[in-house]
């Protein structure tokens, strides 16, 4: 891990939530906000990179799937060249995890043995992924979700706080389960989901901002 962090996407005020993980990890943060309305007060705040920027350690922020995917492509094209992934030291990760280029695991979550977490995903605060579990690029698990053990969070999909998806079930890709849902059974792409059991209501509408993780298809 470099001795400091570069935030690439920092207009949300969910930004900070990077920020204090990346400084209880000892790090150093700077901060680019490439679309011009982030907090003033985000450390090394700035609004173009400049080359000693580059190749920093660089993470995308913390904000909606569609924004992440977004800033993962906007880092990118901007020439960070040293994609890095951070875990919060309060989080449980095991040994056998895989993750993937920008993805973060925020404060107190616990995530399960032979887990996968793909590129720019977000596993929010005391968040509970199960063994043997994978989470798409871009997708993005909520405060205090569970995720069970073999199930599946396609790209872009989200879990809303304190939702919970039963073992060994697939949500869709860019599919929404909403706060509190519990998932009895899958979730087709770009469907949403509420309640207890979880019921299918009007479909989102599809978006796609890239299929891939530029870094990935570039390496």
């Amino acid at each position: 891990m470099p001795e400091t962090v570069a935030i690439v996407g920092v207009a949300s005020p969910y930004a900070w939530e990077i920020v204090e993980s990346a400084r209880r990890l000892g790090l150093g943060v700077t901060t680019i906000d490439n679309v011009g309305s982030a907090d003033v007060t985000l450390p090394g705040l700035h609004y173009d990179p400049v080359p000693s920027d580059l190749d920093l350690g660089s993470i995308v922020g913390v904000a909606s799937t569609q924004h992440r995917f977004r800033a993962l492509h906007a880092a990118y094209s901007l020439g960070f060249s040293n994609p890095v992934w951070i875990a919060d030291p309060t989080a449980t990760m095991p040994s056998t995890a895989v993750v993937g280029h920008m993805a973060f695991v925020n404060a107190g979550a616990v995530v399960g043995a032979n887990t996968r977490i793909d590129c720019a995903a977000n596993v929010n605060r005391l968040a509970a992924i199960g063994e043997s579990a994978a989470i798409g690029m871009g997708a993005s698990i909520g405060p205090g979700a569970v995720v069970g053990a073999r199930s599946l969070i396609a790209p872009r999909a989200a879990i809303g706080a304190g939702a919970i998806v039963m073992d060994g079930l697939r949500v869709g890709e860019g599919a929404y389960v909403a706060p509190g849902s519990v998932v009895t059974e899958a979730v087709p792409d770009f469907a949403v989901v509420a309640g207890n059991p979880g019921q299918r209501m009007a479909p989102q509408e599809p978006w796609a901002v890239g299929a891939a993780c530029p870094y990935c298809i570039n390496a």
